[in-house]
């Protein structure tokens, strides 16, 4: 949290909090930086199979073996062993929270019990919370008379590398820079041309780096001095063979990361890149961005099919709620046409109905390339 104003008031606070832990650590790992302090102790309750997560959880948190965190391992089938387990340890202490994001249904109500009859008796009521993925707010309660909701948004930052570390990932490679941000308005316009002459020469002439560039006085202006692919290649500090990407399809995801940076402090993203891999062979996004700790996946095609546009939204849809929980926004750039079976409109429809995905996808068709950053700002700042 940035500003003294952002704090959780402090009867929310405790000094042993409860987390129920479930496949998808982000919710619990925001949870504990906002309701941490340095002396709590933290009480993760987890089951065989997120027994990882909640390790993954107490190393990211600075925390090592038995620093201040006790691993609480439960059977989710064993009500009984769930209320015993928990009641055993909740018993011998005073400021007790609990936040239930995680979890199964069964191990919120039996650990729930469990902190209310071990507290019997005591003045202060159980504080409990949780964080909601639709509102990005921290909901808090102490008794039924004194509730709190605490907006979370941007006060937790998460470096893109902290998200994947929080999953058990690294990543291993990212590019954080977009080849000649200017020449997009161009490059759009142009775009049949260049396809024209790439078929004509790149791809005959694939093995060779001295090909004339594309003779476009439009794109000519951005790349002064240069006459071939290999010329430009030094001349934007790169490859020749990604330079031949860039005439192909790849130029799109440049112009997608160009225009995120160009709205990124008006949006208060903090993190993006593209082309994101990670030690997992079918792990990639093509555009990330965060913003707090809300996850932006968008990924990129030149292509019109219908077909091909939704395998990739999918796609990018299944990865991001991997990663991002409920809280993850996906979009996809594209060349569609404005009307047609392949419209944005018609597929973000489809999406939304077929995948119960309704406010979460976004699709950025052939309409939006001229002027992208405006509608990614508006995508950012949608609530």
């Amino acid at each position: 949290m940035s500003e003294e104003t952002e704090r959780i008031p402090e009867r929310f606070v405790h000094e042993h909090l409860f987390m129920l832990i479930g496949k998808n650590p982000l919710p619990n790992y925001v949870a504990a930086k906002l309701l941490l302090r340095q002396s709590s102790w933290l009480y993760l309750v987890h089951t065989t199979d997120t027994a990882d997560v909640a390790r993954r959880i107490r190393k990211m948190l600075g925390r090592a073996d038995n620093d201040r965190t006790t691993l609480i391992h439960v059977d989710p089938s064993n009500s009984s062993a769930i209320y015993n387990r928990v009641f055993t340890v909740a018993r011998e202490l005073d400021d007790v929270g609990l936040h239930f994001t995680g979890g199964t249904k069964g191990m919120v109500l039996y650990t729930y019990r469990a902190i209310v009859d071990a507290g019997s008796g005591r003045a202060d009521p159980p504080v409990l919370s949780y964080l909601d993925a639709r509102t990005l707010s921290l909901y808090l309660e102490c008794g039924v008379d004194d509730q709190h909701v605490q907006p979370v948004s941007t006060h937790v930052e998460l470096k893109l590398e902290t998200l994947l570390e929080l999953h058990g990932s690294i990543i291993t490679e990212r590019e954080d820079i977009a080849f000649c941000p200017a020449i997009y308005p161009a490059r759009i316009a142009v775009e049949e041309e260049v396809q024209a002459w790439r078929k004509e020469f790149l791809v005959r002439s694939k093995d060779k780096t001295d090909i004339l560039l594309p003779p476009i006085d439009r794109l000519a202006e951005y790349w002064p001095g240069c006459k071939t692919i290999e010329d430009l290649a030094v001349q934007w500090e790169t490859s020749v063979g990604q330079v031949k990407s860039w005439f192909g399809g790849y130029w799109l995801e440049h112009y997608t990361l160009a225009s995120v940076q160009a709205v990124a402090n008006k949006c208060a993203i903090h993190d993006c890149a593209k082309n994101i891999k990670t030690r997992e062979k079918e792990f990639e996004f093509d555009v990330v961005a965060m913003r707090g700790y809300q996850l932006f996946a968008i990924s990129c095609t030149t292509s019109k099919s219908k077909t091909t546009l939704k395998q990739k939204l999918f796609e990018a849809y299944i990865r991001a709620r991997q990663m991002g929980g409920d809280e993850a926004r996906v979009a996809l750039v594209c060349r569609a046409p404005k009307s047609g079976e392949s419209a944005p409109r018609n597929i973000e429809g489809e999406i939304a109905k077929n995948w119960d995905a309704a406010g979460r996808v976004r699709v950025f068709g052939a309409q939006h390339l001229p002027d992208l950053a405006r509608h990614l700002q508006n995508w950012f700042d949608e609530r």
